[in-house]
């Protein structure tokens, strides 16, 4: 762990170091650019029952059609065919993006009944937008910043799809189907962490995520003789070892901290093609295609803490903080040069033959700052662990998106003590708080929010099956 409270880490990989720089003399301007805005903070009078989308409702998110009537937009007519037939078979709420409008971030547009929604509001009748949204596309069409306002507003769970032809037809079958085939072995959750070790972050990436999570597993009587831990520390973090348990052992989840490829920053194009690929104990980034080689997904869920596990953002929330002469500030800048984007591993997980269910990761890179709190050194994943714990593993069957709110939960926290800190003239405890918003801010999911894996002896809570076929 860095004996240097100012040197800014981040998990991302540049093919020949890892990527950390001083950040600028000044500060303040970029602060002030980037003020975190407190979430709402819902009053719930009325309970509903959040872990059944059929209770909570459920709607799919797609851009605005200018010239097209409203009744076509309300049946998503212009959606591809697997699309239209989850939509008719949830008999789901069709919602719009509109690009053009002022409040772009802060609504969506009801076609069925001609009005724009808030994203905030909540209740029981005509002006509540469904718990459960799912955006169909690619973020250079519905932003990535949209998903994070949606992610910190109450009783909103979010999850994206960006997947055509064959591989969105896999996803939307396996979803109506509920896996219902599935052979992955709920009781048999997988960790894989690399740890470069010294001052690097993988270290404090193995430390806070991967070994308090492996504890928790190996302490649980259900779930301590399928758990396996692969520790780079203990050196079981290449590539091949993650590869042959994968394929051996079919885990319902998967949980992996690494860094994450963002090399060459003077090629773009190849840059994009192995974004966010995970970086093994050697240095070496795993190529998904290899990784799925012997091993289909499956029903499985993936939680990915690397840098661009989940994929890019432009321009960067972290533009003009870290010296650009450092590797941070040049892995910043290269990243600029890519379009708004799903890094490659998820979508080839997501739209594989046997798909994965959902994947969790990050738009961008994360940060030291939000695992440890530089004062007190504690580490701060306890909504990561939960998450990946006691939610996942719960025999009610907690969907994703309910699953990821205690990381989420952490928002108007961070919110709030950046404007305390800030007004008080702290401005080094405003910066901390502030970068710990921002990072939790970028993880996202992907794949629906209404994903669960099942609990034992559980009925199907998909309900209805339908062929997505055109």
């Amino acid at each position: 762990m860095s004996a240097e409270p100012d040197l800014f880490q981040i998990n991302a990989w540049t093919g020949e170091a890892t990527a950390s720089g001083a950040l600028v003399e000044n500060v303040a301007d970029w602060m002030d650019g980037n003020r975190p805005v407190k979430p709402a903070v819902a009053m719930l009078p009325t309970v509903r029952n959040l872990r059944d989308w059929r209770a909570a409702g459920w709607g799919v998110i797609l851009p605005y059609q200018d010239g097209v009537p409203d009744a076509q937009q309300a049946r998503a007519d212009d959606a591809p065919p697997p699309i239209q037939a989850l939509v008719r078979a949830r008999e789901g709420r069709v919602l719009r993006y509109r690009p053009n409008d002022q409040l772009r971030l802060a609504t969506l547009y009801d076609p069925a009944r001609g009005v724009p929604l808030e994203i905030s509001e909540h209740g029981d009748d005509e002006y509540d937008l469904p718990a459960y949204l799912l955006i169909y596309g690619p973020p250079d069409q519905i932003p990535w910043r949209l998903q994070f306002a949606l992610n910190s507003a109450p009783k909103r769970f979010v999850g994206r799809l960006d997947l055509t032809g064959q591989a969105l037809q896999n996803y939307v079958k396996a979803l109506l189907d509920d896996w219902g085939d599935s052979r992955v072995e709920r009781h048999a959750p997988l960790i894989w962490a690399v740890d470069l070790g010294g001052q690097d972050i993988t270290t404090l990436m193995r430390d806070a995520i991967a070994e308090r999570l492996a504890r928790r597993y190996m302490a649980d009587a259900d779930l301590s003789r399928g758990a396996l831990f692969l520790d780079g520390r203990a050196g079981q973090g290449r590539a091949d070892d993650l590869r042959e348990a994968l394929a051996a052992r079919r885990p319902g989840l998967i949980v992996t901290t690494s860094h994450g490829m963002t090399s060459p920053p003077s090629d773009p194009a190849l840059m994009a093609r192995q974004l966010g690929w995970l970086v093994d104990q050697r240095q070496q980034a795993i190529d998904p295609v290899e990784l799925l080689g012997d091993w289909q997904p499956d029903g499985a869920i993936w939680y990915a803490h690397a840098c661009c596990s989940a994929g890019s953002m432009r321009p960067s929330a972290f533009a003009g903080l870290v010296k650009p002469d450092t590797n941070a500030g040049r892995v910043l800048a290269g990243l600029a040069a890519i379009p708004d984007c799903v890094a490659p591993l998820p979508r080839a997980l997501l739209g594989a033959e046997r798909p994965l269910r959902a994947f969790i990761g990050h738009v961008e890179p994360t940060f030291n700052y939000t695992l440890q709190q530089l004062g007190t050194r504690q580490e701060l994943t306890g909504g990561i662990i939960e998450m990946l714990n006691e939610l996942t593993f719960d025999r009610s069957r907690y969907p994703v998106g309910m699953m990821a709110q205690g990381m989420f939960g952490r928002l108007a926290h961070l919110a709030s003590q950046y404007n305390v800190q800030r007004d008080d003239g702290e401005a080094r405890a405003a910066l901390y708080y502030q970068l710990c918003f921002r990072d939790v801010q970028s993880t996202v999911i992907l794949g629906d929010p209404t994903v669960a894996l099942p609990a034992p002896g559980a009925a199907s809570l998909s309900g209805t099956s339908a062929d997505p076929s055109p």
